[in-house]
């Protein structure tokens, strides 16, 4: 949902929470390498001078997500409601940090603790209803749902979860339905636009394709709907447009690693090896943890005859992501 309290901006990953409880594990924790790093370390020195401000760790949380450290910003989180349990915004954080790690049940209580602080803050009552959704439990997040619109018949974001509630139960009309009446009420609703367009897209509807160019003009600086259409007319067998599509993500960000691996597979299938070849040579270039871009630049290199270079190229993706069955099948292929 919309005005992440916790994350606005920032790429969502996902890594379980260990704890640690005795002082020497304690020590390791306060001497991580993290809390050193140049986008943190200056709140931690903070910290240090004042142990007892709990904004101080709650503002590290966020730099330490940032890098991809959500073990230690839970814990940041943990010791900032400690400090401040009155504080509904640091209990909502910790609710966003624990949905994006998958502890659905956890996060319903951190908003819970934010909605009794702030009663009347509809936004954590929704966000209760998220949990639950995100947990698997449909008809309870309806019901707060449903209670929120009685009260606030006029709020987007609700209509947008009442969408995802009912997409839920499979009924994809009733959905689009309603993100257009959010949409009616916020035309620059960007994740309802969005999901709109995907709900199109599963449908095969040719309108994904302007509604995806419609979310594109709310934020031209995610090129993610372009993707998409290009990905809806790989769906439907139109290649050519599929291809001027992915172009046009690449002409746009020439970072966007999934269309040079896209238009790497059009060119493969069309025996345009040596084309394809140079796609995924700049995927790989750009996102050289990607498992999927090594992997079909070994299949390029199979198709052009260079054997020693596939296998060399699955084996890197094999070594990013042993899960990779594709590239472990290719491997096995050219074993010697």
């Amino acid at each position: 949902m919309r005005n992440s309290l916790f994350i606005l901006g920032m790429l969502y990953a996902v890594i379980m929470v260990s704890s640690c409880t005795d002082d020497a594990g304690k020590q390791v924790e306060q001497d991580h390498k993290a809390y050193h790093n140049p986008a943190v370390e200056s709140y931690t020195a903070a910290i240090q001078e004042d142990s007892a401000n709990a904004s101080l760790y709650y503002k590290r949380s966020l730099a330490l997500y940032n890098i991809n450290m959500e073990e230690l910003a839970l814990k940041d989180l943990e010791k900032a409601v400690a400090l401040e349990p009155q504080n509904d915004v640091f209990w909502a954080a910790k609710g966003e940090l624990l949905d994006i790690l998958e502890k659905h049940d956890q996060a319903v209580l951190a908003f819970k603790k934010a909605s009794e602080i702030k009663p009347k803050e509809l936004k954590y009552s929704l966000s209760i209803a998220n949990s639950l959704l995100l947990g698997n439990k449909v008809e309870q997040s309806r019901n707060i749902v449903d209670k929120i619109l009685q009260a606030a018949p006029n709020y987007p974001d609700a209509y947008y979860l009442q969408a995802k509630i009912e997409a839920a139960g499979r009924d994809t009309l009733k959905a689009e339905t309603l993100l257009k009446k959010a949409l009616q009420m916020d035309p620059y609703y960007y994740e309802a636009a969005l999901l709109l367009g995907e709900y199109y897209a599963e449908q095969k509807n040719k309108m994904a394709v302007r509604q995806y160019e419609y979310t594109y003009q709310l934020e031209p600086s995610d090129v993610y709907p372009l993707f998409q259409i290009g990905y809806f007319y790989e769906t439907v067998n139109d290649t050519p447009r599929a291809k001027e599509a992915y172009m046009k993500c690449i002409l746009a960000n020439r970072d966007y690693t999934d269309a040079y691996i896209q238009m790497g597979k059009i060119l493969l299938q069309q025996d345009s090896a040596e084309k394809a070849k140079r796609n995924l040579l700049i995927a790989v270039a750009t996102e050289p943890a990607s498992s999927s871009a090594h992997y079909w630049l070994g299949m390029a290199y199979e198709q052009l005859r260079n054997t020693d270079s596939a296998r060399f190229e699955y084996a890197n993706a094999l070594g990013l992501y042993p899960g990779n069955t594709r590239a472990k099948e290719a491997a096995q292929r050219l074993k010697k």
